[in-house]
């Protein structure tokens, strides 16, 4: 019976130290999540910055191809002015011309000859950019010429000499070939901080997403994801750690470490209700013998007195 209760009691001890240590690495894990979330939410950032930033450089572009158009809408230079602005701002693969919403030039033609003579008035976010007057971007998709790309539209309004009014001329095009423009932003750089990525864009008409780069075909654990304003739409940045949020090496170490507290907790306490219940067996034979001593004193006494009684 005593052996069963000292049992109950260190189980007692172990499991409540199991619980404690329990809160204790969930409050350890807790902390750590949230500052890999801060520290992923950071290095998103960074990146998410760098491809809006050559985004916005690229597509830029356009602007200065309509900005030459209002001077001469001839634009006799146009491959000599393309190559500058190609060099200059980077990441572009070629840039075209669309009198008519029809592309009839584009530099450099080499390769790119398949889009020549393509009608752009049968693209839908093409006649939404000439309703609104702003730049669009459209993509990722395949290219006639082979490739993934996206392509910024811009539409060219002229002013009209004799009617003042301003008519819609066509559009400057930049075409950015994602492989190219990933590549200057290092988005793959991602993988060697040990962190998956899906860079995506939403297709809200059909309620999707479209995905436009990706470091593996990984499903992303409860991702940290930051957003890239795209012209007429958002792209969105979602990274998390390759070894999760909670790493297994993590948990098994401060599991271990746990069953060892535990453990000698309740080794110790055995001991101590052990070493209690001996002394207390001690104490009760000590007190049996110190009583039964009395009880043979008292005897004695009895004895002697009966025999001093008699000898009188």
């Amino acid at each position: 019976m005593v052996n069963k209760l000292i049992f109950f009691k260190v189980a007692i001890i172990f499991l409540l130290s199991f619980g404690i240590g329990c809160f204790f690495i969930y409050s350890l894990e807790s902390r750590r999540e949230l500052e890999s979330r801060a520290l992923a939410t950071q290095i998103a950032g960074t990146h998410a910055q760098s491809i809006e930033k050559q985004l916005s450089r690229s597509l830029s572009s356009t602007l200065a191809l309509a900005t030459i158009l209002k001077e001469d809408s001839s634009f006799p230079n146009f491959d000599s002015v393309a190559a500058d602005l190609i060099k200059r701002y980077g990441g572009i693969s070629n840039l075209q011309l669309a009198p008519d919403a029809i592309i009839r030039k584009i530099f450099p033609l080499k390769g790119n000859e398949p889009a020549i003579g393509l009608d752009l008035n049968k693209s839908p976010k093409a006649l939404s950019a000439i309703k609104t007057r702003q730049l669009v971007v459209e993509g990722p998709f395949n290219l006639i010429q082979g490739g993934v790309a996206i392509i910024g539209r811009y539409p060219v309004f002229l002013q009209n000499e004799k009617t003042g009014e301003k008519n819609f001329w066509g559009f400057t095009t930049t075409l950015i070939e994602l492989p190219q423009l990933l590549a200057i932003v290092d988005i793959h750089g991602l993988v060697s901080q040990n962190y998956h990525f899906i860079l995506s864009n939403a297709d809200f008409l059909k309620d999707k997403k479209i995905i436009i780069a990706q470091s593996g075909g990984e499903t992303l654990e409860s991702p940290v994801s930051v957003e890239i304003q795209v012209a007429n739409e958002k792209w969105l940045l979602s990274i998390s750690p390759k070894s999760g949020w909670y790493p297994f090496y993590y948990l098994v170490w401060e599991g271990l470490l746990v069953l060892i507290f535990c453990g000698t907790l309740s080794y110790m306490g055995y001991r101590h209700l052990c070493r209690t219940e001996d002394l207390k067996r001690a104490n009760l034979k000590m007190t049996q013998e110190i009583n039964q001593r009395k009880l043979a004193e008292e005897r004695v006494m009895v004895h002697a007195e009966i025999l001093q009684a008699h000898n009188k």
